[in-house]
């Protein structure tokens, strides 16, 4: 299930209806597995139901946690390759950048912070998303 919602990261508006079909279906699949589970717990001996349910929670947490893990390394991963892009792009007399440092500035001048403030505002954010 986390794979094929993962895949549905990259759908839009020209993406193709078997392709839709494939990945939800595969969804289907994946959240279907725990009524599935409830039906192999109701055909076991009652002698046998208390270590199967332990079982499957063991199993279902560490499955979890290997997901958490996944998800937060993939997101730390994608989020340096989009600052060390950022950093790598930023140069000061591009016009993205103008427009950026003196919307920054404006904000600033509306502030109350003066010429001066607003200059050293829009300098310090840049900065700081630069920087990191």
């Amino acid at each position: 299930m986390a794979v094929s919602s993962y895949a549905l990261k990259d759908f839009n508006g020209s993406t193709a209806f078997s392709t839709m079909m494939f990945w939800l279906s595969i969804r289907g699949i994946g959240l279907a597995l725990s009524p599935a589970i409830n039906v192999g717990m109701v055909s076991l001996p009652k002698e046998s139901t208390g270590t199967a349910s332990s079982l499957g929670n063991v199993i279902r947490s560490v499955i979890s946690t290997f997901g958490i893990t996944l998800m937060t390394n993939l997101m730390r991963s994608r989020n340096a390759f989009h600052y060390a892009n950022l950093a790598q792009n930023v140069v000061m007399d591009k016009p993205d950048s103008l427009n950026m440092l003196s919307a920054l500035q404006r904000i600033g001048l509306n502030a109350g912070l003066g010429a001066q403030g607003g200059q050293i505002l829009s300098m310090s954010v840049l900065y700081k998303y630069v920087a990191q």
